[in-house]
C-alpha cells in the first residue's frame, strides 16, 4: 500500500513541477499536450534486452523485443526521433512508463540534439527498466525543450504496450 501512495505522489509531484500545474490524476501524462508544434517526431519505440556490456544508444543487429514478455524482464528502451526543422533541434528527452493502474512507474529526462531535415537519432532510456509485476505497461516517449523553465511541447510522442506474465 506504501509503494502505490509514493507512486500517486511521486505522479503528482512530476507533473507540477514539470507541466506547471496542481494536481494531475494517475492516467495523465507528459503528452497530453494540445499544443504540440510538431518539430520533432517521435517515430518508433523500440525494445532491447539489457545487456551491461552492451554500447549505450548502439543496437545494431539486436533483435527487438516483443510486446509480450516474461516478468522481471531488465529492458532498454530506445526511441527514435526525426527533425523536421532545418536547424539543429535541442530537446528533452522524457520516457515514462505507466502500469496496469495508470501510475508512472519510471520516468527519465535526457538532454538530446536533433541534427536538422530528416535525420533520426536513436536514444536509450537512462537506465535499464525492470517489469517485475505482471501487466500491461505503457511506454511514451517525447521531446520537449526548456522542461526546466517554461516547457515547450515539441512532439506528440509515441505509444507502445508491453504484456507482462507470469
Amino acid at each position: 500500500m506504501g509503494r502505490i501512495l509514493l507512486l500517486k505522489l511521486l505522479t503528482a509531484i512530476i507533473a507540477a513541477i514539470c507541466l506547471g500545474i496542481s494536481y494531475m490524476s494517475p492516467q495523465a501524462s507528459f503528452g497530453d499536450s494540445a499544443d504540440a508544434s510538431a518539430s520533432l517526431e517521435v517515430m518508433q519505440i523500440r525494445l532491447y534486452k539489457y545487456d551491461k556490456n552492451s554500447i549505450s544508444n548502439y543496437h545494431f543487429g539486436e533483435p527487438t523485443l516483443p510486446a509480450m514478455m516474461p516478468q522481471g524482464t531488465e529492458i532498454v528502451i530506445n526511441g527514435l526521433v526525426n527533425n523536421q526543422n532545418h536547424t539543429g533541434e535541442h530537446f528533452d528527452y522524457i520516457t515514462q512508463v505507466i502500469d496496469s493502474e495508470g501510475y508512472t512507474r519510471y520516468i527519465h529526462v535526457r538532454y538530446g540534439v536533433a541534427v536538422p531535415i530528416g535525420r533520426q537519432i536513436g536514444i536509450d532510456s537512462g537506465v535499464p527498466v525492470i517489469l517485475d509485476e505482471v501487466g500491461t505497461y505503457i511506454v511514451k516517449i517525447f521531446a520537449w525543450r526548456h522542461l526546466d523553465d517554461n516547457p515547450v511541447t515539441l512532439s506528440a510522442g509515441a505509444a507502445r504496450s508491453i504484456n507482462v506474465t507470469e
